[in-house]
């Protein structure tokens, strides 16, 4: 579980940073070129995903569960909403930051806990580079 969770998030960070080398997008307080993913925003998203998919497997009370995801997502919002605000990013940033997060960190739990035996993921190290494979079996 644990392990998971640490290359789930770890994945999404390295996924900011990949993009941010090839876009070069200048931030709304002119600052540095890293406005394109937003870094928070993607943690945000990642750290919603791996929540939610987490109390997705516990059983508990569905209005305990309800309530945990709600605040999750309010937190989640409310930092994309800040990094808008205090003119680090563009909305535009912080969307694209978010689905990247969520997307990735998703797709790495999911493969890593097996929660779908249809679906895999695998870091293939090569040189200084390291690929990244996902299929899904239909």
């Amino acid at each position: 579980g644990g392990f998971a969770v640490n290359i789930a998030a770890s994945s999404s960070r390295f996924s900011v940073d990949q993009v941010r080398k090839l876009v070069h997008r200048q931030r709304p307080n002119k600052m540095d070129l890293k406005s394109l993913p937003s870094g928070h925003a993607a943690e945000a998203g990642s750290r919603r995903a791996i929540v939610g998919k987490g109390l997705d497997s516990i059983d508990m009370n569905s209005d305990l569960r309800f309530g945990i995801n709600s605040l999750n997502t309010a937190m989640s919002v409310g930092t994309l909403w800040a990094r808008v605000e205090g003119k680090r990013h563009y909305p535009s940033d912080v969307m694209i930051g978010y689905a990247l997060g969520s997307f990735v960190s998703g797709v790495v739990y999911d493969s890593l806990i097996n929660l779908n035996p249809n679906e895999s993921f695998v870091l293939l190290p090569s040189g200084d580079k390291i690929f990244a494979q996902y299929a899904i079996k239909f």
